[in-house]
């Protein structure tokens, strides 16, 4: 979310139960049957395909309340990144555990991005974050998916000027390749050897996306959360933006994405509430 305001619309109740359950502060499992300030599309466990003759990107479901910042999957749980918290959940966001102090001996640290599951762990970007270009002690942390304890932190502050996301292409460059987006920086996207976080190199967008939220890799191909189109676009390796595929315009905020299953899943947050929207393509 990157210090932007957000805040509850209206005084409905729901609605007010919805954002505690974000916070942390109410559990999701007590609010079982509310629907979504904003939307009547079903939760998670109850998605259901469009109606015959409906083609290209739909949204078919969204998730009880969840963290704002990130989210990825490694097909069976649900894992949420929060400024300063990460949760693990099931498959029918019944919650699993949590950890709530993720810079715990990191001075400085105030800021976690949209991170990536890969091979048993969690690639989160961190930061001090100041607003742009006020950015400090970008790096990448590495989470064990199993327990939510932190494992590694890599710095790249000589490399990249913020760290709004993460995705893994293990099968892109020698070793596989990290790609990460800046919220700050409309540009580029930056590389990074996996197994070694050594800079890479840098992509060139063309044309820019502004204020880069999150970023997702699939078959050879980038899908990126640009905040100001509130879209989310289809991206080649080499920079040249493909075309939006799908937008949301009634949200506050866009947040993460993972494209590892059968849809996009992409956090959005609309009237102050966090939710992971499931958006796939018919034909």
């Amino acid at each position: 979310m990157h210090g932007r305001n957000w805040s509850i619309e209206g005084s409905n109740l729901k609605v007010v139960l919805l954002f505690l359950s974000a916070l942390g502060i109410l559990s999701p499992i007590l609010l079982d049957g509310c629907a979504d300030s904003s939307r009547t599309l079903p939760w998670y466990s109850e998605c259901a395909l469009p109606a015959e003759g409906v083609d290209g990107w739909v949204e078919i479901c969204v998730s009880p309340p969840v963290d704002e910042e990130g989210y990825t999957t490694d097909g069976v749980s649900n894992f949420t990144i929060g400024t300063r918290r990460l949760r693990k959940w099931d498959k029918d966001y019944r919650f699993i555990l949590e950890n709530n102090d993720p810079f715990d001996g990191i001075t400085g640290m105030n800021h976690m991005g949209d991170g990536a599951y890969f091979s048993g762990k969690l690639y989160v970007p961190i930061e001090t974050w100041n607003q742009c270009p006020n950015v400090e002690n970008q790096s990448f942390a590495v989470f064990d998916a199993n327990t939510l304890k932190r494992l590694e932190v890599h710095n790249v502050v000589a490399f990249q000027n913020e760290v709004s996301g993460m995705a893994i292409a293990p099968n892109e460059g020698p070793h596989g390749l990290i790609y990460s987006t800046s919220f700050c920086d409309n540009e580029h996207i930056y590389m990074y050897d996996l197994p070694t976080f050594a800079p890479v190199g840098s992509i060139e967008l063309s044309p820019r996306l502004s204020s880069m939220q999150g970023v997702a890799y699939r078959s050879g191909k980038l899908y990126i959360s640009a905040g100001v189109a509130k879209a989310v676009f289809q991206v080649s390796l080499t920079g040249k933006v493909l075309g939006k595929l799908y937008s949301d315009l009634d949200a506050l905020e866009v947040e993460g994405l993972d494209f590892s299953q059968d849809e996009i899943r992409w956090l959005v947050i609309t009237n102050g509430v966090p939710n992971v929207h499931y958006i796939r393509y018919f034909q």
